[in-house]
């Protein structure tokens, strides 16, 4: 089985485990009707990790990932306080879009001012992760329902099409399905 390791985008430590990825599903794909993809997306994780006496445990992960940036004095507000975190043109990916509510300078500005010896100062959406220890099939299961409001912050329990698809992929594994109960009802 292969080494697992998944960078904390905070700490930026590595959590390393041995396992098998069992299940993925993204909602990075492109629009219907644009054919653009979304500035923001998600993604799931899923994985069986084997213990010495031949039972298995799971790891979930869900990833949030952004190409948006804001301005550094921006109003745009996010579930944790201001939008993004402290950053400069270094840390943008080459497809970052600025927000369309604060407005920041566009990325080529922000290249010119940097070859002109400036950097200027913006606040950018890194990647967020949440990674779950799962004793059971079942606590996979919760951990991919789980949906956080993001103004109330309140807890539900949604069956997305994302979810539902990384619980479906999941299910083809044997030892999953065999220690999986059903499905939770969408509140």
């Amino acid at each position: 089985m292969p080494v697992i390791t998944i960078v904390d985008p905070y700490t930026r430590l590595p959590v390393s485990f041995t396992g098998t990825e069992i299940g993925h599903s993204s909602t990075r794909s492109p629009d219907a009707r644009t054919g653009q993809l979304p500035d923001r997306w998600n993604e799931q994780r899923a994985w069986k990790i084997p213990r010495s006496d031949g039972s298995f445990t799971w790891k979930f992960a869900k990833y949030g990932y952004s190409v948006i940036y804001h301005a550094a004095d921006t109003r745009c507000r996010s579930r944790d306080g201001l939008a993004g975190s402290p950053a400069t043109v270094d840390d943008l990916p080459d497809d970052a879009v600025p927000c369309p509510r604060c407005r920041p300078a566009p990325p080529e500005d922000l290249a010119d001012a940097k070859d002109a010896g400036t950097l200027v100062p913006v606040r950018y959406e890194f990647p967020r992760i949440e990674i779950t220890d799962c004793a059971t099939p079942d606590d996979v299961i919760m951990a991919a329902a789980l949906k956080r409001s993001r103004d109330t912050h309140q807890v539900s329990v949604m069956l997305s099409g994302p979810a539902r698809d990384l619980i479906a992929q999941c299910m083809a594994d044997d030892d999953f399905r065999a220690g999986a109960g059903q499905l939770p009802r969408a509140v």
